[in-house]
């Protein structure tokens, strides 16, 4: 099975829960427990993992800097190449900093396409020639974020969640950015800054974000503690 990360590296990832530990910490501790958990010498499947922030693309203009500035930069931090190394992508989790924008609706066109690109790779997609259930490709996409102000690359407020159009190859062919066996699952960390862990009101439900889980047949979690991230 495919399973790609997209994890909010915008600054407000950097709100302090009750704990002391950020919200870009839980994120990435979570995802660190799913890893260990599913990645079992003794399990029979190998699965691979891929790696997306929302870290902006390098500028194709001055390629004179050095690639490893780029590659450090960049949305995607794991690919198809090393999504089964597991020690390469739990470097490249520690090493992730909330410092970019939340411009998620480019993060998640990256993971699509990424896992897009898979597909076409491998025949998995067979167009004008049906489903072909015994030819499928379950891939998951579990987005991990604060689910607050949406902004564009260029740091412009968005009012709500936008994909850009991707731009690869075969993307003409299908109208959604998805496919129809890829599941997106969101998890928006709700978690309080108070000591006692008391909010005053409930948190808002992002329903962009909602839908657009639902409409691919995932869904969207919303922990308030501890206990509920780590439950996820």
């Amino acid at each position: 099975m495919l399973v790609t990360f997209v994890i909010d590296t915008s600054a407000s990832m950097n709100q302090s829960t009750s704990s002391g530990m950020t919200l870009l910490d839980f994120a990435k501790s979570a995802v660190e427990r799913f890893v260990k958990r599913v990645r079992d010498p003794s399990r029979r499947y190998q699965h691979h993992f891929m790696l997306v922030s929302c870290g902006a693309d390098p500028a194709p203009s001055n390629q004179s800097q050095s690639q490893s500035q780029s590659q450090s930069h960049g949305r995607v931090r794991v690919g198809w190449d090393r999504s089964t190394n597991k020690d390469a992508f739990l470097a490249e989790l520690k090493n992730l900093r909330a410092t970019d924008v939340s411009d998620l609706g480019s993060a998640l066109k990256q993971a699509f396409e990424l896992m897009n690109q898979i597909r076409l790779q491998f025949n998995w997609d067979n167009y004008a020639l049906g489903r072909t259930p015994w030819n499928t490709n379950v891939a998951v996409c579990v987005l991990l974020t604060d689910a607050t102000t949406l902004s564009t690359a260029q740091g412009l407020i968005q009012d709500a969640l936008t994909i850009p159009p991707s731009s690869a190859v075969g993307a003409e062919l299908t109208q959604e950015p998805y496919r129809w066996d890829q599941r997106l699952y969101t998890v928006a960390l709700k978690l309080p800054a108070t000591v006692n862990g008391s909010v005053r009101s409930s948190p808002s439900c992002p329903t962009d974000l909602m839908a657009l889980s639902e409409i691919t047949g995932g869904m969207l979690y919303m922990p308030t503690s501890k206990s509920g991230v780590e439950q996820r």
